[in-house]
């Protein structure tokens, strides 16, 4: 009779074990579900981060230049009306730096970049790009104190000897430091004080 009634208590006390980890489990299960209500709002963290980066991504502008007999057009489209752009140009006949384009006597110096040096004379030249939607004309010259930086149409010492495939353009949008480089050698670019966009205009 002792032993059933032993055997009984020790049935109930795990039966009573039995009935304590019941809600444990159940304040385990309330943790998952915080964990996935945190998931939730690093998901709407991410969302948001999303959003912020389309509000800042720039308006995509691009440029289509020709050339007739007297020099070249320059236009550009989709542009920021707020922006300042700075066109440059250089001669590069395929080649990648200013060294070999100088050694070439090729004319550089209104890239925007390493410019040209003749003799004593440094000539660096930019060309600001009138603002608002425009076509801008850059006329050969035969010397280089009629090289013009502003206004509508700009002068420009380029000579059309060999054509117009041995051109590499370059554009920059001095409000966002963005910079973007096509044409015959966009490697001459690649030490730009930062790093242009390659776009096939």
């Amino acid at each position: 009779m002792k032993k059933f009634l032993l055997l009984g208590a020790v049935t109930f006390s795990v039966a009573c074990l039995e009935t304590e980890k019941d809600p444990d489990d159940t304040a385990a299960d309330t943790g998952v579900a915080d964990t996935e209500v945190e998931d939730t709002a690093i998901e709407d963290t991410a969302i948001e981060d999303t959003a912020d980066t389309a509000d800042t991504t720039p308006a995509t502008v691009s440029a289509l230049v020709t050339w007739d007999a007297d020099g070249m057009n320059l236009d550009l489209f989709d542009i920021d009306a707020e922006a300042q752009y700075y066109f440059g140009i250089a001669q590069t006949n395929g080649l990648t730096n200013n060294e070999d384009t100088l050694a070439a006597y090729l004319w550089t110096a209104e890239d925007c970049h390493y410019g040209y040096v003749t003799g004593d004379t440094d000539l660096q030249w930019c060309h600001m790009v009138p603002s608002g939607s425009y076509s801008l004309r850059l006329d050969s010259t035969t010397s280089t104190s009629d090289v013009t930086q502003e206004g509508d149409p700009q002068v420009t010492y380029l000579e059309q000897e060999d054509g117009t495939d041995g051109f590499t353009y370059f554009l920059e949008d001095a409000s966002n430091g963005k910079c973007y480089v096509w044409g015959d050698s966009v490697a001459y670019y690649d030490d730009y004080v930062y790093a242009c966009e390659v776009v096939s205009w």
